[in-house]
């Protein structure tokens, strides 16, 4: 009897966007904790977000595949699936809030 074990694209450790490095602080099963760091010194917030997986497109044959892979919310997830936390550089009021309202990174590794 063969396991199917689906392989799933996961998050970079590290990456920069639009001037900001988004850097992994705690991952779980169930979600993720980033902290965000601008090039304004006084700009450092975290975003935390449930695990949402979608299909890749393959854009050169215009079909969706069957690899997956792990979404970084878009601004319009934020409040739904994604929450920003904005406490200057207080790392445990993330936690806090990731607990509070998703109560999945208790789990974090």
């Amino acid at each position: 009897m063969s396991i199917n074990r689906i392989n799933i694209k996961e998050l970079p450790e590290s990456f920069t966007k639009s001037g900001r490095t988004y850097n992994m602080v705690a991952s779980s099963s169930k979600a993720y904790l980033y902290e965000v760091v601008s090039s304004r010194p006084d700009s450092l917030f975290y975003e935390v977000f449930m695990k949402k997986t979608a299909n890749v497109y393959d854009f050169e044959r215009k079909v969706t595949t069957d690899q997956l892979y792990v979404k970084y919310p878009s601004n319009e997830h934020f409040g739904k699936w994604g929450w920003c936390v904005s406490r200057g550089a207080d790392l445990e009021a993330a936690y806090i809030k990731a607990n509070e309202v998703y109560k999945l990174l208790n789990e974090a590794s």
